[in-house]
């Protein structure tokens, strides 16, 4: 048994080193506190940064898509705001207070949104540690939690635009105050525990499993009292939320006011294979543990041994898997499994020195970390993921030839080229994913965007492909180079 300790010590500290070599390099491409670097870690990063511009400013908010100068038709698919409430306050914020402090532009908003993402990872990290230490006293819990906070599974995540490690920190939050008030139920926790969730999907509207287990959990201990005071509070949030939060916000996390999304089985297959790959350890540590089932007592011995914590873990994995039948949208990737690997890694570590006694099933989860270390290796050598975003490193160029272009703008190339602070306009209208999703069984002179080019209710056109659009009532000004090097074509109205 001593054997397999040293050796499992060993995995594990070399899993560590490679995650944290593997996140040096990302935040060294990532974040400069020299420069403001423009890259991309992720798809849909755009949106969020000119939501975050719009609220800091003051200027519009969920309804902005109706304000638009341009009369187009169904403009709410030009929606920006998909995420709740309090990721682009949270954000916008902060911006405020840093530009007040060190006088900078907003050229530095995309930096200073990663560097709360990475802060609020770091006490992710933490918190996650405790709540291990909580289920087991054992030394390898913060190689586990650094594993799963800062691995191969959240890679660009933990310093992206995106709101997923934000509201990731306040359910982890909520778990962990969870864990730690198991003997002690009263009014004071469950509020407690009921504003960290409500905190947690106001950043975004899907971080329900907390919730949902919390409540479930409550009612299989039949503490009723409790399961109702929680629909009861959680339901009072909602309905101040809707009175006192920015028009449209409901229709806009919710409904997109119709505007659908799209669902692939081989895009939720891809993911799901994702999932394998960048959290192997986690699923080999679960298949572990069927195994110790199957080969050491029945089902329903086993469950019958679990203690309270266990039970509230396994219903978490349960609910968690509802986040994971949503991977089936068109555009969502591994961070969908990402609440579905918190509880399962809590439950896998509740059961950790049981499996460790056991010789074969102590050498197949020892096997899966070396396993783990040469799928990131493969990222290192650019064979699977890399350690640099994409970069755009003209942008400064791009920003002095549109400078003083007359809006409203149409920006057909790049979206990252769209951001307000490199081609100025107060409302930017961007084509995001819900339009390509509205327009995919649309002819290309039947398009919202297309009929408003010809209508000519643009001051402005920047375009790549000068061919997909009536460009009659509009002159060619000149040429700007846009990513790579490619040029895009500068058309202004005619008078």
């Amino acid at each position: 048994m001593h054997l397999f300790n040293k050796q499992l010590n060993i995995a594990f500290k070399l899993l560590f080193a490679i995650c944290l070599s593997l996140l040096s390099l990302r935040l060294f491409n990532t974040i400069s506190f020299l420069e403001p670097l423009h890259v991309q870690t992720g798809g849909a990063e755009d949106t969020s940064f000119i939501g975050i511009w719009l609220i800091k400013n003051g200027v519009l908010g969920y309804d902005h898509f109706s304000k638009f100068s341009v009369d187009i038709e169904n403009p709410n698919i030009f929606s920006l705001f998909h995420y709740n409430w309090l990721f682009y306050h949270l954000n916008s914020f902060s911006i405020i207070f840093l530009q007040k402090i060190f006088y900078l532009s907003d050229l530095w908003l995309p930096t200073i949104v990663r560097v709360n993402c990475f802060i609020l990872s770091f006490f992710s990290f933490i918190i996650f540690y405790k709540s291990l230490n909580l289920l087991n006293k054992n030394k390898f819990s913060i190689y586990l939690s650094f594993y799963l906070i800062f691995g191969p599974l959240t890679g660009f995540w933990v310093i992206s635009g995106k709101p997923d490690i934000f509201y990731i920190f306040f359910e982890i939050l909520a778990i962990y105050t969870i864990l730690k008030t198991k003997n002690n139920h009263n009014y004071l926790n469950i509020t407690i525990i009921l504003i960290l969730l409500y905190l947690s999907w106001s950043i975004k509207q899907t971080s329900i499993v907390t919730l949902s287990s919390f409540t479930f959990y409550l009612l299989w201990k039949k503490k009723f009292n409790f399961f109702i005071y929680i629909i009861f509070i959680f339901s009072s949030f909602l309905v101040l939320t809707k009175i006192l939060v920015p028009n449209q916000l409901f229709e806009s996390i919710f409904w997109q006011d119709g505007a659908a999304i799209s669902f692939n089985f081989n895009h939720f297959f891809k993911v799901f294979l994702d999932s394998i790959s960048k959290g192997l350890i986690i699923y080999a540590g679960l298949f572990c543990i069927l195994l110790k089932i199957f080969f050491k007592s029945n089902i329903f011995t086993y469950f019958k041994s679990l203690n309270e914590n266990q039970i509230f873990l396994i219903i978490g994995i349960l609910f968690s898997t509802s986040q994971i039948f949503f991977s089936f949208h068109y555009g969502s990737a591994v961070n969908y499994y990402y609440i579905f690997f918190i509880y399962a890694t809590l439950f896998l570590f509740s059961e950790i020195n049981n499996l460790m006694n056991i010789k074969n099933i102590n050498r197949l989860f020892i096997s899966s970390i070396y396993m783990q270390i040469v799928l990131i290796f493969l990222v290192f050598i650019g064979i699977k993921g890399s350690i640099s975003p994409i970069k755009y490193e003209n942008v400064n160029e791009f920003r002095k030839c549109v400078n003083g272009l007359k809006a409203p703008i149409l920006s057909d190339h790049k979206p990252y080229y769209r951001m307000p602070w490199i081609t100025p306009d107060n409302n930017p209208i961007l084509i995001t994913m819900m339009y390509e999703n509205y327009i995919k069984n649309l002819s290309f002179k039947d398009e919202p965007v297309f009929k408003e080019v010809k209508k000519g209710s643009f001051e402005t056109l920047i375009i790549r492909k000068k061919n997909k659009y009536n460009l009659e009532n509009y002159t060619l000004a000149k040429n700007c180079k846009s990513l790579f090097g490619t040029e895009v074509k500068i058309y202004i109205k005619n008078l």
